[in-house]
């Protein structure tokens, strides 16, 4: 397994963000659970966007992670950023 930052962009319309962020948060904490997402917080300032640290195989594996994600089905992320990502400090080190 590797650790992948997920950098999402949203689209400017807080209105319908905030109306899909329960199904999104809910996603994110299914994911966390599993072991799959490490970290997870938005960027400010609004819209700004989201930051995530995942544990998975590989980038598409982090990728399908970004596709499935409420946010990205109802058209509210217009870009991702995923990166290949290791830790020298901090409380994630094995």
């Amino acid at each position: 397994m590797s650790i992948f930052a997920v950098r999402y962009t949203y689209a400017d319309d807080e209105a319908h963000l905030a109306a899909v962020r329960p199904q999104h948060r809910d996603y994110l904490g299914e994911l966390y659970e599993a072991g799959q997402v490490l970290i997870a917080g938005p960027l400010l300032p609004p819209p700004g966007g989201g930051l995530l640290l995942v544990n998975v195989p590989d980038a598409a594996a982090a990728k399908a992670i970004a596709d499935g994600d409420p946010l990205m089905k109802a058209g509210l992320i217009v870009a991702v950023d995923i990166n290949e990502w290791i830790q020298i400090f901090g409380p994630l080190k094995a």
